[in-house]
């Protein structure tokens, strides 16, 4: 804990002789933005306006139905623009904070004014015009047709996880943020990552700003390193619930998630955050932004992270630092470009796999600090990105984006676990553990390039959105890993482990190369949308994708001097998936919905035992619905039902003799998952910021004979409860707010098959059986309390779980996969901005 005050402290120092900087900074900051907007439908003209003042507009959007803008050219304050544009139309505006403006209908319009007057820093919470945090409520990336749209206008399943959430749950990774997330379910790998599923299937398509999908679908590729970032990069994330048809790589079943980068602003600033808590646990990071030159036209951003954690568990840690930069470049008025990078690295010390249950598949009842973490065992990684995006205006109803990512990652690890279940009669685990380790890191390379052309068009007198596109990925991987067998003596207490029984086996005579990988994954695609608006309440979104992908794996494994190589090749050419919807809109609140999305899921290459390639799986996904918008757009609702059918995937034959790694696999039955989603999220009322949603889920699993081919899907519960909040209160008590969060979800369990007596020699004695492990229906309940110290400085304490619920967050089967819940723990954090 004393590292914990060092840090915050420090923290304070830091940010205080900064104030100064500040302050000044915020008279000084650009109080007039450079508009080249020709005169065109008013939405529009507002889109360009927040485009090249870099705030964010919100509204209804029949507020602007009808209605159109003059043209402006030269430099304007932003209020004195905002009036030319809306004082006639009878619109006005608000500031919502520094860099969100929300537009709305007043009694009489207003004569336009020649005011100078600047966005305005961040100001006490008693100011009411700056007083409201609001909670975006529209979204891009993951659209149909790539245009922002309002929630209540996408006919899919859709939630926004904002910057302000995040903070306020302390979401610092991918992993914080999706955990709380609606419709989600967590399922722990181990102590680095997890497996996140949507509708009883795991969501593998990943995006970065709405750009094509990052190859994350197997560990050949080492998704999971690049799955698992630090959040301080990404201003907020986009959750698809159900087939992302038009965008993905794979038009997988579960869902998508796009991270949006954070951008440079027009005003300097200076964000800073310190964090403390249970377990070690603390973390500090520096963002600053502003103009840097040619009149603003040039901005930048720079983010610094450190981040030191220890666990619950045993001995277990992890140490990560992070950097992210970005430039925006106004190179013309319709032309911004933008280039950035980051690096992250991370040096942990991990726990492989969870715990193992008794060989009854009984729970040991083993205390929650109990983990086989080995003093020797360490995960290293190191990921590097660079990227850069144009963004092209044609005219005035048509831009050009084109998006390139690359990414390269590598990873050091030398790890180990236990395999078998602990003897209910002796209370130990009779085989001693077994170790893997890189013999060099194994690293990956990614590729990634994204075009899209948007536009708005008149076709038979109706308004038409449109979006052209394309994107190509090429991402190779390679290994090399040794493995150690049964090093060091069987675990006589498994309660009682040491890790000096168990030396570094790496050094052995049985220590050497045990099998190694290399892939290369090539897949591009071609996708367009069409948004018509056949009526004024009445629209319909159609579009497909045509999809390519050729991949390349070879599998090498090593018996001493023996190297036997064995290679795989597939390809699947003119895959479509279409997609298509309807929205109908019954008043300025509500509308209705239906959509349909194909699936398309690869299955590797894998083969049947006659050496033919298993064809990709395939399937449907319907919903329908209803969605509300309330506030100018800032609390979104929606219920929604659903079906998917989801046919065909690679499952290994229990009754085969494989001959090769790919062999032998048979195709799944029909998955079938049907359920309802419901979610509130937004601003609720001036200070009140809610997010809850609930799901059920009702899964029928694909059968051969008495095999169940997809136990994974079990882990999904029938019912789920995600719900946070926060409210800022007024008058003498308007510097301090509540909220907190709670999770909650009915039972879950895993079936799997299992040897209660398995020996050193692999034979099983009594024959295998299967086990079903169960968790019980649980609630999690984590509030918070904050205080605003100064109009720059903000202090809060998080307390999760703070009723110390005992419960499994994850199960697994009798040999392990079984991870406890976090135990009651808090964390003290101080933001400031400047």
């Amino acid at each position: 804990m004393l590292r914990i005050r060092v840090v915050t402290a420090m923290a304070v120092v830091l940010a205080f002789s900064l104030h100064a900087f500040g302050a000044t900074s915020a008279n000084e900051s650009a109080a007039t933005c450079t508009l080249s907007v020709p005169a065109q439908p008013l939405e529009s003209a507002l889109q360009a306006v927040a485009h090249q003042c870099a705030v964010q507009m919100v509204y209804f959007s029949q507020l602007t139905a009808g209605k159109s803008a003059a043209k402006l050219e030269g430099q304007y304050a932003l209020d004195d623009a905002l009036h030319l544009l809306l004082d006639d139309s009878g619109l006005g505006f608000r500031h919502v904070n520094p860099t969100t403006i929300a537009i709305r209908r007043v009694a009489v319009a207003r004569s336009s004014r020649s005011v100078q007057t600047a966005t305005p820093a961040l100001q006490s919470r008693g100011n009411p015009d700056v007083e409201e945090v609001l909670i975006r409520g529209t979204a891009q990336g993951l659209v149909a047709t790539r245009i922002e749209t309002p929630l209540r206008e996408i006919p899919q399943t859709f939630s926004i996880i904002s910057g302000e959430q995040m903070r306020l749950q302390n979401a610092f990774t991918l992993n914080d943020a999706l955990l709380d997330a609606v419709g989600l379910t967590p399922v722990q790998k181990d102590s680095q990552f997890m497996n996140f599923y949507s509708r009883g299937f795991q969501i593998n398509s990943y995006t970065l700003d709405g750009g094509g999908s990052l190859r994350s679908f197997s560990e050949y590729l080492l998704g999971d390193v690049l799955l698992t970032p630090d959040l301080s990069e990404f201003e907020h994330i986009e959750v698809l619930r159900g087939s992302n048809a038009l965008f993905g790589a794979d038009g997988l079943p579960g869902g998508a998630i796009n991270l949006v980068r954070k951008r440079p602003l027009r005003e300097v600033a200076l964000m800073s955050s310190s964090t403390g808590g249970s377990w070690d646990n603390f973390r500090q990071a520096i963002d600053v932004t502003g103009p840097l030159a040619l009149d603003g036209a040039l901005r930048g951003r720079l983010g610094v992270t450190y981040a030191h954690k220890d666990y619950f568990y045993d001995s277990a840690f992890d140490r990560r630092k992070a950097i992210f930069g970005a430039l925006d470049y106004d190179v013309t008025p319709a032309t911004l470009l933008t280039v950035g990078g980051s690096y992250s690295g991370s040096h942990s010390r991990p726990v492989e796999t969870g715990l193992p249950l008794l060989n009854t598949g009984a729970d040991p009842n083993l205390p929650r600090s109990t983990a086989y973490t080995f003093d020797w065992s360490y995960f290293d990684t190191q990921v590097r990105e660079a990227y850069v995006s144009v963004q092209q205006a044609l005219g005035e109803r048509w831009s050009f984006k084109v998006n390139g990512t690359l990414l390269n990652s590598s990873v050091d690890y030398a790890i180990a676990r236990f395999a078998t279940q602990i003897d209910a009669a002796t209370g130990g685990i009779r085989i001693p553990p077994f170790a893997s380790y890189t013999i060099g890191p194994s690293v990956q390379k990614q590729y990634n390039v994204e075009a899209t052309l948007t536009g708005r068009t008149q076709w038979g007198g109706h308004d038409v959105q449109l979006a052209l596109g394309a994107d190509f990925i090429r991402a190779q991987g390679s290994r090399l890993d040794g493995e150690t067998a049964f090093f060091g003596p069987p675990l006589a207490d498994a309660a009682a482990f040491d890790p000096a029984a168990y030396p570094d086996p790496r050094q052995g005579p049985t220590a050497g190369p045990a099998s190694g990988a290399a892939s290369t994954d090539v897949l591009a695609g071609g996708f367009a949308s069409m948004r018509l608006q056949m009526l004024e309440p009445w629209s319909v979104i159609a579009g497909l994708r045509v999809s390519n992908q050729h991949s390349r794996f070879i599998d090498t494994f090593y018996f001493g001097d023996l190297v036997f190589p064995i290679e795989r090749e597939y390809e699947h050419n003119g895959k479509v998936t279409p997609f298509v919807g309807t929205v109908f809109s019954i008043n300025p609140t509500y509308s209705v919905y239906a959509s349909y999305a194909n699936i398309f899921e690869s299955n590797l290459g894998f083969a049947h035992s006659d050496g033919a390639v298993v064809d990709p799986a395939d399937g449907i996904n319907m919903e329908a619905g209803v969605k509300g918008a309330w506030r100018e757009g800032t609390l979104n609702g929606s219920l929604a039902v659903y079906k998917i059918v989801h046919r065909g995937l690679a499952l290994f034959d229990v009754n085969s003799e494989p001959t090769t790694s790919d062999c032998c696999y048979v195709p799944a039955g029909r998955n079938i998952s049907k359920g309802a989603d419901l979610e509130l999220s937004g601003t609720l009322a001036p200070r009140w910021l809610v997010g809850a949603g609930y799901t059920y889920n009702r899964n029928r699993q694909a059968v051969r004979g008495d095999v169940i081919y997809s136990p994974l899907y079990q882990q999904t519960p029938r019912h789920l409860l995600r719900a946070w909040t926060n409210y800022g209160f007024s008058g003498a008590l308007r510097a301090w707010s509540i909220g907190g969060s709670v999770r909650a979800q009915s039972a879950n369990y895993a079936d799997a098959r299992s040897c209660p007596d398995l020996d050193i020699n692999f034979i099983c004695h009594s024959g295998f059986r299967t086990f079903r492990t169960r968790e019980g229906s649980f609630a999690v309940l984590s509030p918070r309390i904050g205080y605003e110290l100064s109009p720059r400085w903000q202090v809060a304490l998080n307390i999760d779980n703070v009723l110390d619920k005992r419960y499994y967050e994850s199960v697994g089967d009798p040999k392990g996969g079984n991870w406890f819940g976090e135990p009651r723990s808090f964390i003290v954090r101080l933001d400031g901005r400047f």
